[in-house]
């Protein structure tokens, strides 16, 4: 005789994680020099090489298309960057920050024109 597993009944305040984790996943396991320029990397890949949360790369995917990080799709929808565009990337550095010499100065800029 076989026995069933029983489930826990539903709480009222559960509810089904549609995305999985979209935290800030764990340092990356593989070094980025190490890697071909032409090497696929998943956004989890990405997240942990740029110390950001999943949910920020898919972000700036989708609604920032003149960023620099270079996107694939491949067959059965699967996206992924480029290695060397994010090594590029990450070379370059593009700071969000203004310059020192500007909030000394107390200029009342937007950081995000």
């Amino acid at each position: 005789m076989r026995k069933s597993k029983q489930t826990p009944p539903k709480q009222q305040g559960d509810r089904r994680k549609r995305h999985g984790f979209r935290g800030m996943p764990p340092p990356p396991t593989f070094s980025l020099k190490e890697l071909p320029d032409d090497a696929h990397l998943r956004e989890e890949e990405v997240a942990a090489i740029l110390r950001i949360s999943r949910s920020t790369v898919t972000s700036k995917r989708l609604k920032q298309l003149d960023h620099p990080l270079v996107w694939v799709t491949l067959p059965g929808g699967f996206v992924r960057a480029i290695a060397g565009s994010l090594r590029e990337y990450v070379k370059n550095g593009v700071s969000r920050r203004r310059p020192e010499d500007e909030i000394a100065a107390g200029a009342a800029q937007p950081l995000n024109p």
